[in-house]
């Protein structure tokens, strides 16, 4: 079997993230799973529906963080309203799923190491916080199993300069590299690692990265603050002119 070629037409047969998720999971017949990252269980149950897992562990810690600068970081009242919520909607599959609450390195040592067969990870997005959830979750996974995330995006500015930025990429294709194994950039934000060494380290970019680096990144940024503060001169000195030009004629 040549996986990249499986890899290479799983993405492109899948029409939304949902989508190649389920087919990831049925490709590698990932019966022992671990979503870190539920908020609202909305995949979660999506994939439970779909899919009759052995165990399904459920990681978040429901509730809001002091050193995480993210929009999604809600007041612990509206999380355990969300908590209380993702309890209803996963109760048909009680004999399933294990929910683990709290944040990855809190909660990661109830589960055991090789003991899962894939990982999705849809957390913090920071820095920080992929660092350690890669850390923490590649020791749990089998070896030849799926190591799946999210947000792998382009522009770290994913929500705006108010928040930290989203750092996915570049740091997953380094922790693969540091760890030997082969890395897909896929369609819909989303990568995959297999943990599987005899692989080796190798960089299968079906979602067009190209030699997008950090520094490429934070320089085209650069270059877009560079054109509005450009843009920003031109229009403030047209304003200028058309009140000086108003009271003039006054």
């Amino acid at each position: 079997m040549n996986i990249n070629i499986e890899v290479f037409n799983l993405n492109a047969i899948s029409k939304n993230r949902v989508e190649l998720v389920k087919n990831i999971i049925k490709f590698g017949n990932l019966k022992n799973f671990c979503e870190i990252g539920v908020y609202k269980a909305e995949l979660s149950v999506q994939l439970l529906k779909d899919f009759s897992f052995e165990s399904f562990y459920l990681i978040d810690p429901w509730r809001k963080l002091t050193n995480w600068n993210k929009p999604f970081n809600h007041n612990d009242k509206l999380f355990k309203n969300i908590y209380k919520n993702v309890l209803k909607s996963l109760e048909p599959y009680g004999s399933q799923t294990i929910i683990l609450r709290g944040t990855t390195s809190e909660v990661i040592n109830k589960i055991e190491n090789n003991s899962l067969d894939g990982v999705y990870i849809d957390g913090d997005h920071t820095l920080r916080g992929i660092v350690l959830d890669l850390h923490y979750a590649l020791p749990k996974i089998k070896e030849g199993g799926f190591l799946i995330g999210d947000d792998l995006r382009k522009n770290i500015w994913q929500h705006g300069r108010d928040y930290s930025p989203t750092l996915i990429y570049p740091y997953v294709v380094y922790f693969a590299e540091a760890h030997n194994l082969p890395i897909f950039l896929l369609d819909f934000n989303q990568f995959l690692i297999i943990n599987d060494t005899e692989l080796g380290y190798k960089i299968y970019d079906y979602a067009k990265f190209g030699n997008l680096n950090e520094e490429k990144i934070f320089a085209t940024e650069q270059i877009k603050e560079k054109n509005i503060y450009s843009k920003s001169k031109i229009f403030i000195k047209y304003i200028f002119v058309f009140v000086r030009k108003k009271f003039s004629s006054e």
